[in-house]
């Protein structure tokens, strides 16, 4: 009976075929599932590389951007940055250049190599926004020429928050650039024979204030206009601290002699307000110049004067009103870069040091016989001292003004005369006592 049975077909139980078409249903949705996966996977890359052509403006600083719609991408303009990046390196302006990283470097070599063909309408290869806005503003404090950057423009944002696109207003700009050219050209012909690098800054530092007002209308107004650039000073003859301080490094750009500038804060009056200045390099260290505040004229019956106190100071005759931004004002747009900037030590160069003028400590003596011989040789000018300290200025102030000595010292100069009028103005900051004397007749 067994062998009978080896013949016949067995069948499966019911549940195990079941369970059986079950799992071919559920691999051919596998497969399915897979496939999906994968049209999906190139739908996305598909998108990825269309939405890369698609660039959407947006307002990136606060120096507000005009907002325009554009549909493609303009690929003409490829990146040169290794050939213009060799030109930035043996150019004059680079300080700020060389404290980029090599992407920042590269937007900033190629930015350079279009201003200077006064290309406005700049294609960027995709950079971020950090990467993009730290190149160009370190190419501005290398290259205040390129006075666009610092006014309205557009930037162009493709989806994914990179930088696609730029327009610059350059409209004018060449001809602006030769004009401001002709005129700086005219300002460094006058400069004396034989001037050291010393008497070159001091001249152009005074050249600026004597031809320059100080715009308080733009101030008050909170513009931003050709105010706040070399335009201001060389063509208008109107400007502000940015102005002044762009023009000053224009200059000293000309001329070959180091220079930058620098933004931050001042403090004045009990005040504190955005600030720019400069720092010069002469035999190899460097100096504190605020050309500025060269524009607080002392005036005493209509007599004014430049004021020297902040030509060519160390870091200590600065930092206590004074005090700089390393980021160059990118930390207000969220972006995490800071410059190094120079340390300046050495107090050989400041104006009155050079003039025999300093006294570390208040000496009745010391005073007296340099007051007397600077009396004698421009008795209608105001004379100016600087001290150590404000505590030392005081003492000055106490014995020579409030105690009077300042007539025996006259009387020394011209004993037939006894009719004088002491005026004198206080710089805290600076520690400087300026005085002036008159004829009270």
């Amino acid at each position: 009976m067994d062998s009978k049975r080896e013949g016949k077909p067995e069948f499966m139980p019911y549940d195990i075929l079941c369970a059986m078409k079950k799992k071919r249903r559920l691999r051919k949705k596998f497969r399915i599932f897979l496939w999906l996966l994968a049209l999906l996977a190139m739908a996305f890359f598909a998108l990825y590389a269309y939405l890369l052509k698609i660039q959407m403006p947006d307002e990136m600083v606060a120096a507000s951007m005009q907002v325009t719609e554009e549909n493609s991408v303009d690929e003409s303009h490829e990146n040169i940055a290794e050939e213009a990046q060799e030109e930035v390196i043996e150019a004059p302006s680079s300080y700020y250049y060389d404290q980029l990283d090599e992407q920042e470097k590269d937007v900033y070599s190629y930015l350079l190599s279009q201003f200077e063909i006064y290309q406005s309408d700049i294609s960027v290869n995709y950079v971020s926004y950090e990467t993009f806005r730290s190149a160009e503003t370190a190419l501005y404090m290398d290259h205040p020429e390129f006075y666009w950057i610092r006014d309205l423009h557009t930037y162009y944002r493709n989806v994914f928050e990179e930088i696609t696109r730029v327009e610059y207003p350059m409209e004018n700009a060449e001809s602006y650039l030769a004009q401001c050219d002709a005129e700086a050209q005219a300002v460094i012909a006058g400069i004396p024979e034989g001037s050291t690098s010393y008497q070159t800054v001091k001249y152009l530092y005074e050249s600026i204030i004597n031809s320059t007002s100080y715009d308080l209308e733009a101030i008050m107004a909170g513009t931003v206009s050709d105010d706040q650039d070399i335009r201001s000073v060389l063509l208008n003859h109107r400007s502000v601290c940015a102005g002044y301080a762009t023009t000053f490094k224009y200059l000293c750009d000309q001329v070959g002699i180091d220079c930058i500038v620098s933004t931050g804060t001042a403090r004045s009056g009990g005040m504190e307000e955005n600030h720019a200045w400069n720092a010069v390099k002469l035999n190899g260290q460097w100096y504190w110049v605020d050309v500025t505040w060269g524009e607080q004229e002392f005036e005493n019956g209509g007599m004014e004067t430049i004021n020297y106190n902040y030509l060519c100071v160390p870091d200590f005759m600065m930092s206590d009103s004074h005090i700089a931004d390393a980021s160059l004002g990118l930390a207000d747009e969220g972006i995490d870069k800071t410059f190094m900037l120079p340390a300046c030590t050495d107090e050989n160069m400041e104006y009155y040091h050079l003039l025999g003028a300093y006294f570390e400590t208040y000496d009745e003596g010391a005073f007296r016989s340099y007051y007397l011989e600077a009396y004698k040789e421009n008795p209608d000018s105001v004379i100016s001292v600087r001290f150590g300290s404000d505590e030392e200025m005081q003492k000055c102030i106490q014995d020579m003004i409030t105690g009077q000595k300042i007539f025996d010292l006259l009387y020394t100069f011209n004993p037939l005369k006894s009719y004088y009028q002491v005026s004198y103005g206080q710089s805290v900051s600076a520690h400087v006592l300026d005085i002036l004397i008159t004829d009270s007749h």
